[in-house]
């Protein structure tokens, strides 16, 4: 992988006149990414450059999100020493299934503001109007608590000056995908931001996670036949409950 990023850089630096007009320039090193039955996490690496002459009046952002999907969130309360699941739900639609963000240095949040809600960068500010209301203290509570349930899960990242600069032009990153990773259609988005918080630049990638061999028959047949895969899925849990059973009898 350092070859293939040294390799980068000097292709880069060699079209670097050609692409003069261009401010900003970025890309993934992989644009397809296989889950197999042994997966255990990948990496999404991005490299790029930035016109030199105005690296140190602006910072650079990158926003990795992943395939929306609707999440509903219930709180857990204490019984009789038990941790149960209330009868509370709240149903926050189209929110990534992924999302992560890094940045080349600490970005200054009350500067970049305005932006970060236009563009919808940060947690806090994804499908703004739809999802949160200050006012409903209840809702942002629950907000919170899908933010900090996919924290754990390695699915929500925040990387401060996680971006590596060369020589303030070449820059790469580097995001981790944990081993419960969704598939689907990952967007990269990444920004040239000015000091004073305007927008210079943005490009465009994107990627696609997706599963291969048996894990992709596997979940492919438990979403087309539902039913058949919880039976299947039951039926083998107890097949291996009773046979665990069995072996420490004999012990």
């Amino acid at each position: 992988m350092k070859k293939l990023f040294i390799y980068i850089f000097f292709i880069l630096l060699a079209t670097r006149e050609i692409y003069s007009k261009d401010i900003l320039l970025a890309d993934v090193v992989e644009s397809n990414i296989k889950i197999r039955t042994s997966f255990s996490g990948a990496e999404i690496f991005i490299y790029g450059s930035v016109e030199s002459q105005i690296y140190d009046e602006a910072d650079i952002l990158i926003v990795v999100r992943g395939p929306d999907k609707n999440f509903a969130v219930r709180k857990k309360y204490k019984k009789f020493g038990i941790w149960i699941v209330g009868l509370d739900k709240i149903n926050f639609k189209n929110m990534p299934s992924y999302y992560a963000i890094s940045s080349s240095r600490k970005l200054d949040s009350k500067i970049y503001k305005n932006l970060f809600i236009k563009k919808q960068i940060g947690w806090e500010n994804l499908n703004y109007n739809e999802n949160i209301n200050s006012n409903d203290k209840k809702r942002l509570e629950f907000y919170k608590a899908l933010e900090q349930n996919l924290i754990k899960k390695g699915l929500l990242l925040y990387k401060e000056k996680g971006i590596a600069i060369l020589n303030k032009s070449l820059f790469k990153a580097v995001f981790n995908l944990p081993e419960l990773t969704p598939t689907g259609i990952y967007n990269i988005n990444t920004y040239l931001i000015g000091n004073n918080g305007h927008l210079i630049a943005e490009w465009t990638n994107s990627i696609e996670v997706s599963k291969e061999g048996i894990a992709e028959e596997l979940y492919n047949f438990s979403q087309n036949q539902s039913l058949m895969y919880g039976f299947f899925a039951a039926f083998a849990a107890i097949i291996a409950g009773l046979l665990a059973s069995e072996v420490f009898r004999r012990i």
